[in-house]
């Protein structure tokens, strides 16, 4: 049998929240720095049939940010977050973790570094 990757981890845990049948949406948080695996993230689950909303591909034109963020969090079925040290730093994230908490967003934490 073949190891299993973070990525197929992150991919089952994600598989039980949202199911094939439902077209809930997973909210990815992550810190600016690390756009570059947080897409990376996006494209596998995305690749695996789950939805995702990411900022700012998600964020339609003319849309307020911060509302569309909050409205983002409020619709989806959990929350990815990207770990790193910079997301733990990073007032934006802790802000969108703590509004997914409030919601009782499951969160999925997928650690990078």
């Amino acid at each position: 049998m073949a190891d299993r990757t973070e990525s197929d981890d992150l991919l089952g845990t994600a598989a039980n929240v949202t199911t094939s049948t439902d077209l809930a949406r997973l909210f990815v948080s992550y810190a600016s720095s690390d756009a570059t695996a947080a897409n990376a993230v996006v494209e596998s689950l995305e690749r695996s049939g789950l939805r995702c909303w990411i900022a700012p591909r998600n964020v339609r034109p003319g849309a307020q940010y911060a509302d569309a963020i909050v409205a983002a969090i409020n619709d989806a079925k959990a929350v990815v977050l990207v770990l790193s040290g910079s997301a733990v730093e990073s007032s934006h994230v802790s802000r969108e973790v703590e509004r997914a908490a409030s919601k009782h967003k499951p969160i999925i934490a997928f650690r990078i570094d």
